[in-house]
């Protein structure tokens, strides 16, 4: 337990190295804690290894295959990775766990925009602003779209 709080106060401090090896230690402890797979999968994100945390997406998905929020980033390592079909696979599993999930509306008007998709973006783009109409990141990529068009 020592280990994964530690990983977690490390990777606040921008010291994601020192979060990955506290927890692996965790892991070592217990490796059916999602959180850990989780955090671990963040922190390789932050120092730029997509590949890593999709498999400890995987790995906490496959613990806990109701969290929506596991499946949402997962989407975004395939994001990161180019994988776009993945990405929106796994945004849309993000989705039938929970139909208002914002992030996961949002990252699908994203996929659909790096398509050049516009109207496709614009939709999901909407519908998540359905649900907040004030956010300024999901007003600024809806606006990115009409200006592509």
């Amino acid at each position: 337990m020592y280990e994964w709080v530690a990983g977690k106060a490390l990777s606040a401090l921008g010291r994601p190295q020192d979060a990955v090896e506290l927890f692996r230690e965790a892991l070592k402890t217990d490796p059916n804690l999602p959180e850990t797979h989780f955090n671990l999968g963040l922190a390789f994100e932050t120092q730029g290894r997509p590949d890593d945390a999709i498999r400890c997406y995987q790995r906490a998905l496959k613990i806990n295959k109701y969290n929506p929020s596991i499946a949402n980033r997962l989407g975004i390592a395939y994001h990161q990775s180019q994988r776009l079909r993945d990405a929106e696979r796994q945004y849309k599993a993000a989705l039938k766990i929970n139909k208002y999930y914002l992030q996961a509306l949002n990252n699908l008007g994203s996929v659909e925009y790096t398509r050049k998709r516009y109207q496709r973006a614009m939709n999901y783009y909407g519908k998540a602003l359905e649900i907040s109409p004030n956010s300024p990141t999901i007003l600024q990529n809806y606006g990115s779209c009409l200006f592509a068009m």
